[in-house]
């Protein structure tokens, strides 16, 4: 007798743990906007007995591949976020697998990790009436793209809030507040995806089937789709009207300085703010689903901002490069390194390691980095300095003090992209897209995703820059020279073998008066062939 009244105690407490977490669940739904779980929700029903609960489990409430007893533990806990302690062991099944990751900055082990699914398990996770998983929400929604398109996705959500399997009211309007908060998250925070017509359709219609179960759920969803919608149309007007309105009344005397002296009569300063805001402005439009694309054949129309990103790199780099070897007179390159090294130091107030780093590039080419003499003679100080600027930008250890350092300072910054692109490809190559027999590699996007976070993180623009129209369009249009041309300069302003070079030189010279000479041969054939013309047209005149 005394056992029965203890696991009856037992059985009570578990209920009431059960029934408050679902009043907790309730209340982040009606209160938490940014968490986007829904709308229109009544109190939850009296707790059941367990023998209810049990067939509440067997009626499809719950995820497949779990055991009863975490079935019913399991109400309103971030199953894939972070670990649970009251959930049993997640346990694999053939169309999804879990595992446990180690988590020293939290102190405890996240279980019930998914490592693998099928498309119809990941949203069954995703929209699930017991477990709510904001990371996993985040993760899913910034890197479908790469397993399955919006039009499939959407279509999947609304076979979740419409299921034929269920039975249980309660368990089905729960499930649906969880679609409609996916819903939210998906307009809120990834709008540009329904930017594209198809979508929108699938989306109204979705919300016209909507409004006949829940129809304060569809109103709230048009609102939000309404007010995203009004957003992005003001962000992308933004971004237009800065760009062409926010011009520096400095813009006449940059041009002039550009025409009639040159660019190095132009600030260390002024340059390094026209760096950072040009790069700044194709950092912030870089959009998630570039990330999952970025590599690909057709990568300029399918990611167009860090295609212009690289570009612009390439570019500036391959212009620094050309302006240190085509300097002949030593003191001028020592002169011209000098003033790299002050704009890095100027980029790096202004937190703009991408600049630097292109700068560094051109100055670690092959083709300036053999102009031994030119830095021998590089004054000490300007020497640490330099070296300060290498140890912070070094690649050693995957760039650990780049990245540290990176982590301590706040936006707005322009983020050395080339670190983010090289962590997607080793993520990307490094991992296959499916594992166990086609289920899709979710541990590969939990990872993708966690370098398309940090990329968004620091999309904060420059506010107090003002663009100067000329030096951007200089900025845009910048001359390089191809690898073997310049390292071609680089041997004739400091040859290794003065013999050699000389020899070079006597022969370029010997080709150039072989050419004049053919040049003068066919000009002299080409008067004879005028003067017999104009000796004909007299005679028959």
């Amino acid at each position: 007798e005394k056992r029965k009244k203890e696991r009856k105690r037992e059985r009570e407490g578990r209920e009431a743990q059960r029934t408050m977490g679902d009043q907790s669940y309730l209340h982040m739904a009606r209160n938490s906007g940014a968490q986007g779980l829904g709308f229109d929700i009544e109190p939850p029903p009296p707790a059941k007995s367990e023998s209810a609960d049990s067939s509440s489990a067997s009626s499809g409430s719950v995820i497949r591949g779990r055991s009863k007893q975490n079935n019913r533990s399991a109400s309103g806990q971030a199953g894939g976020g972070g670990s649970n302690p009251e959930m049993d062991e997640f346990v694999d099944d053939t169309d999804v697998k879990y595992e446990t990751v180690k988590d020293e900055g939290m102190g405890r082990d996240q279980t019930g990790l998914i490592r693998a699914a099928t498309l119809e398990r990941l949203v069954e996770r995703l929209t699930h009436e017991k477990i709510s998983d904001p990371k996993f929400r985040r993760a899913f929604l910034l890197t479908y793209r790469s397993f399955t398109t919006p039009l499939q996705l959407i279509e999947a959500l609304v076979i979740r809030y419409d299921p034929t399997a269920l039975t249980k009211t309660e368990v089905i309007t729960t499930r649906r507040v969880r679609v409609v908060g996916v819903m939210k998250a998906w307009m809120e925070d990834h709008f540009f995806d329904f930017a594209e017509g198809e979508l929108q359709q699938a989306l109204q219609s979705f919300l016209e089937k909507m409004e006949m179960t829940m129809s304060g759920s569809a109103k709230q969803l048009r609102r939000v789709f309404e007010k995203s919608q009004e957003k992005w149309a003001e962000q992308q007007k933004a971004i237009r009207s800065n760009e062409e309105a926010n011009e520096s009344s400095e813009d006449d005397q940059a041009a002039n300085i550009l025409k009639t002296q040159g660019w190095e009569k132009l600030p260390t300063k002024q340059i390094a703010e026209q760096m950072t805001l040009l790069e700044s402005q194709i950092y912030c439009a870089i959009l998630p689903k570039e990330c999952i694309s970025w590599n690909k054949k057709d990568k300029e129309t399918l990611a167009p901002n860090i295609s212009q990103m690289i570009h612009q790199f390439n570019r500036f780099s391959g212009w620094v490069t050309a302006q240190m070897v085509q300097k002949v007179y030593k003191k001028d390159r020592i002169d011209l390194l000098k003033r790299f090294i002050d704009l890095m130091e100027e980029l790096q107030t202004m937190n703009n390691f991408n600049g630097m780093m292109e700068v560094l590039s051109g100055i670690n080419s092959s083709s300036v980095r053999r102009l031994k003499k030119t830095f021998a003679e590089l004054d000490a100080d300007y020497s640490k300095r330099f070296e300060k600027i290498e140890e912070l930008l070094a690649h050693k250890l995957s760039y650990k003090v780049y990245r540290e350092h990176l982590h301590q300072i706040n936006p707005p910054c322009v983020p050395y992209m080339g670190v983010y692109l090289t962590d997607l490809t080793f993520m990307s190559d490094g991992n296959p897209d499916t594992v166990d027999g086609g289920l899709i590699n979710f541990k590969k996007r939990r990872l993708i995703a966690e370098v398309i976070d940090e990329i968004q993180q620091y999309q904060v623009r420059y506010l107090k820059l003002q663009q100067v129209p000329s030096l951007k369009k200089w900025l845009l249009n910048l001359e390089t020279l191809d690898e073997d041309v310049a390292y071609k300069w680089s041997r004739r302003v400091e040859p290794k073998d003065d013999e050699a070079i000389i020899a070079e030189f006597i022969k370029s010279e010997e080709s150039l008066l072989k050419q004049i000479a053919e040049y003068e041969a066919k000009a002299a054939q080409l008067e004879k062939e005028i003067e017999r013309e104009e000796a004909k047209k007299e005679a028959a005149g």
